[in-house]
């Protein structure tokens, strides 16, 4: 590679620096001056954090490599142009995370919502089911319900009735002692129930008389031994 020539910088007037050609103006500048106004897509990639889809639309040079370096046509921007570019896609870039994290939101809102709505409804039909519940019950046990108002309805109306005086009090206990009395004598009267110490039945004239008692019990007939012993007894 031949080396680069020596002069002066046609933008800083700068003397004896090696100059090179800008290739959107053609002018022989200095390396900084040039570094100035022009940038390499691998220099835009690493310090503005920029794709190719977002150079689309700049305007680009293309300058062929040396021929010992090899492979495709080095591309050149426009500086001024790329800081342009890099502010609005960065402006871009911040707009789509608000968006997002803005529809993350809302999708959490709507999740929140949406739980908050299952959990009322199950908790209306729990107590929808409750009340189907009571209503079976109380369908299955329609006498208790009436037995409960006809006991009310006796109460209610002994409630309105008017007490009784202090003679008609008096009279009535009166003729409540009378008829324990009665009951008294009532009981006295009655025969007394024959068991223990009880009188003996009255004997029936006509009944034959008792048979003599043998000395064994419950009218078995003598031993034969026995008897024969009386006998001889008899006979001495």
């Amino acid at each position: 590679m031949a080396p680069l020539p020596t002069g002066s910088c046609d933008t800083c007037s700068a003397e004896e620096v090696k100059l090179r050609t800008n290739p959107f103006t053609s002018t022989e500048q200095c390396e900084e001056c040039r570094e100035a106004s022009i940038i390499g897509v691998s220099d835009i990639k690493s310090q503005y954090k920029l794709k190719d889809e977002d150079l689309e639309g700049l305007e680009t040079v293309s300058e062929p490599k040396p021929a010992f370096l090899g492979g495709p046509d080095r591309r050149w921007y426009l500086v001024e142009e790329v800081k342009k570019r890099a502010k609005a896609v960065e402006e871009k870039r911040e707009q789509e995370k608000k968006d997002k994290e803005a529809a993350k939101g809302v999708a959490k809102k709507e999740k929140e919502e949406a739980k908050e709505a299952a959990k009322k409804e199950k908790e209306e039909a729990k107590a929808r089911k409750a009340a189907e519940k009571e209503e079976k019950k109380a369908a299955k046990t329609p006498k208790s319900a009436t037995s409960t108002k006809s006991e009310e309805a006796p109460k209610s109306a002994k409630s309105t009735e008017p007490t009784p005086t202090k003679d008609a009090k008096r009279k009535r206990d009166s003729e409540d002692e009378g008829e324990k009395d009665s009951k008294v004598s009532v009981d006295v009267e009655r025969p007394v129930k024959r068991g223990r110490g009880r009188p003996p039945k009255p004997k029936d004239p006509n009944a034959p008389p008792p048979k003599p008692k043998s000395g064994r019990g419950r009218g078995r007939p003598p031993k034969a031994k026995a008897v024969a012993a009386e006998a001889e007894a008899k006979e001495e």
